[in-house]
C-alpha cells in the first residue's frame, strides 16, 4: 500500500472532509501526487512506459486532533440509551476509530485494548501474548487515545483546518 496524498488536495485536505464516498472521483492534485511517487519510490525499476492503471483514495476516518477515539461512548453523545432486552442497562456502545489513515499502525493494539476496556480487565496484571503486551493497560497503552469528554470538546475536526 502506498500512497497518501491526503493534503495534496486543492485546499488541502479541507476538501476532502466529509466525503465518504471512496467511488467519487478524485480530486487531480491529489492523483497527480500519487503519479509522482511510484516512479520516486520504485527507481529506477520505474522505467520507461511504466503507468498508473487505476488509482482508489478509500475512506480515510479523521479524527481532529489526528490520533484515534478508544473507549467507550457515553449515551449523551450518541443519543441512544442502550438496554438489553430485558430493560437492565447495558455498558453501551464502545469505539475504536479514526485512524486518521494510519489503520495499519493504530488499528491493531487499539482493538486490544479496546477488548481489555470491554471486559473490564484494565486494572489486571496480563501476561504479555501474541499482540498484547503484558501488564496493566495503563503501562501500554497511550491515554492520549481514550474517549472523554474533554478531548471530543477539543478534537473538533475544525481543527485540521488550522494545521495548514
Amino acid at each position: 500500500m502506498l500512497g497518501g496524498g491526503f493534503m495534496r488536495s486543492s485546499k488541502h485536505g479541507v476538501d476532502q472532509l466529509g466525503i465518504y464516498d471512496d467511488g467519487a472521483a478524485l480530486d487531480p492534485l491529489t492523483v497527480s501526487h500519487i503519479a509522482g511517487i511510484f516512479p520516486a519510490v520504485f527507481h529506477p525499476r520505474w522505467g520507461a512506459g511504466a503507468e498508473l492503471k487505476k488509482v482508489w483514495s478509500g475512506v480515510i476516518g479523521m479524527t481532529g486532533d489526528s490520533v484515534p477515539f478508544v473507549g467507550r461512548l457515553d449515551s449523551k453523545w450518541t443519543q441512544r440509551d442502550v438496554k438489553r432486552k430485558d430493560g437492565a442497562r447495558t455498558h453501551g456502545e464502545w469505539i475504536a476509530a479514526g485512524f486518521c489513515g494510519e489503520g495499519m499502525i493504530w488499528a491493531w493494539l487499539c482493538g486490544t485494548g479496546l477488548g481489555i476496556m470491554i471486559a473490564g480487565s484494565e486494572d489486571e496484571d496480563v501476561k504479555e501474548g501474541p499482540g498484547r503486551p503484558g501488564g496493566r493497560l495503563a503501562d501500554w497503552f497511550p491515554d492520549e487515545l481514550r474517549l472523554s469528554a474533554k478531548r471530543l470538546r477539543s478534537a473538533d475536526v475544525a481543527n485540521l483546518a488550522n494545521q495548514i
